[in-house]
């Protein structure tokens, strides 16, 4: 999860020139990761229901640290999926009124 941000922040604010294309192209990539870690959050989900006992029964601290780090897991990819979601949707926006912009000029010039 740390790597994601970082890379979400490198994409937001690279060191070096990043052209339009290529942050749409990283922001999508990432979000192809975060629907890995996600799948595979999903999965531990699903486990922790089957194997820990039922609501009102006993539970381990273990097994309480576990659930509790399994809910912050999945509330910071979903927040991280959606801050990637919306910083590709702008990046796209970009690379299209770009392209609207480049076509505009050819036309106008003789």
């Amino acid at each position: 999860l740390g790597e994601g941000r970082k890379r979400l922040d490198c994409i937001k604010n690279p060191p070096e020139e990043m052209s339009p294309e290529d942050r749409v192209t990283k922001s999508m990539e990432l979000q192809e990761d975060l629907n890995k870690k996600s799948d595979f959050t999903k999965k531990l989900e699903t486990e922790k229901e089957e194997i820990f006992p039922k609501q009102g029964e006993k539970v381990s601290s273990d097994a309480k640290r576990f659930i509790e780090r399994l809910k912050k897991v999945r509330a910071t990819l979903d927040a991280l999926d959606a801050e990637v979601s919306g910083e590709c949707a702008k990046f796209s926006e970009d690379v299209k009124y770009w392209a609207e912009f480049q076509t505009g000029i050819k036309v106008f010039e003789p």
